[in-house]
């Protein structure tokens, strides 16, 4: 049996007030780890910080927008001047768009990767010179399916999601001379509100919550357990579901019959 390396652990989440996060959060807490809750909702993230301090533990708030690396900066050493230290490092925050290339505009396409990549970018820059000091931390970016296989309706998603896997991937070759740890989720189809709350341009947005309805959806709460058990055994692509893995090995296996596959699924939509 694995040894619970969260408790007594420092661990910072972006995005940590909904969905994936949430759930992260409460999970790391219930390992023994103090939480640093970085959200751009602050309201949301101090309710969340609330739940986990009526149950025992310890988690703290600090407000700061992912796309603004100045915030970001000031969230990580805020942590690391409280505790001490910075033993987990989670980039969850992201947003979701969804519309077709022939919709989209430069200032959506900037939106996109200012939150999805480049917020990312920003944590794992700062979480990792702290890190690299410590000589010992884990740097865990969630990117989604969409960061192993690409799709309609979602190229800017897709375009920052791919940036993601390639950055801690890339990261993971170079940063165990540190003692640092890199690992990249990749979620498929997970309840949270990310679509239900995304722009939808020149797309029916009942058609496709009815779509999403019929979809197999993976608790959050799962979600999460499975990416701390990722985490634990060092995992450098955290794949939760079967579907995921299965799309993912086709589109490795034959590209060209996983596009026929995209194309008549897109054409039957």
């Amino acid at each position: 049996m694995k040894t619970n390396i969260f408790k007594e652990s420092i661990a910072l989440v972006t995005g940590g007030s909904s969905g994936i996060g949430r759930s992260l959060c409460h999970k790391l807490a219930q390992n023994g780890a103090k939480v640093i809750i970085v959200d751009i909702n602050s309201d949301a993230a101090a309710c969340v910080a609330s739940e986990i301090a009526e149950s025992g533990r310890t988690a703290v708030t600090i407000t700061a927008d992912v796309s603004d690396p100045v915030q970001i900066e000031n969230a990580v050493r805020e942590a690391v001047s409280r505790f001490g230290r910075l033993d987990f490092m989670f980039n969850n925050a992201g947003i979701a768009l969804v519309a077709e290339m022939y919709h989209m505009d430069p200032a959506r396409w900037q939106r996109m990767i200012d939150v999805n990549l480049m917020g990312v970018i920003y944590g794992t820059h700062y979480a990792y010179q702290v890190m690299c000091r410590q000589r010992a931390g884990h740097i865990i970016n969630t990117a989604s399916l969409g960061g192993l296989v690409p799709g309609p309706l979602r190229s800017a998603y897709v375009t920052g999601k791919f940036g993601v896997v390639g950055l801690t991937l890339s990261l993971r070759t170079e940063s165990a001379k540190y003692g640092v740890r890199a690992s990249v989720v990749c979620p498929g189809a997970v309840k949270t509100p990310i679509f239900q709350t995304s722009e939808m341009i020149g797309n029916d947005r009942r058609k496709t919550e009815e779509g999403l309805k019929k979809t197999k959806m993976m608790n959050p709460d799962k979600a999460a357990a499975k990416i701390l058990q990722g985490v634990t055994h060092n995992k450098g692509i955290i794949v939760m579901d079967a579907v995921t893995k299965s799309l993912w090995r086709l589109f490795r296996l034959s590209p060209a019959l996983f596009e026929r596959l995209v194309n008549r699924l897109t054409v039957a939509r």
